[in-house]
C-alpha cells in the first residue's frame, strides 16, 4: 500500500492515515531496529 502516513512520537502510540486499498500480499519493513530479543515467525509479541 502506498501514501501511508505515521504521526507521533517514538515509543507512543502511532497515528496511521492511508490512502487506497490494502495489498493482498504482507509487506515488511524495519522503521527501527531495536536491541532487544528477535521476534520469529509465530512469535507472539
Amino acid at each position: 500500500m502506498e501514501n501511508i502516513s505515521v504521526a507521533g512520537e517514538f515509543g507512543r502510540k502511532p497515528a496511521l492515515s492511508f490512502n487506497g486499498t490494502p495489498s493482498d500480499e504482507l509487506v515488511v519493513e524495519v522503521l527501527h531496529a531495536g536491541d532487544g530479543q528477535v521476534v520469529e515467525a509465530g512469535d507472539t509479541i
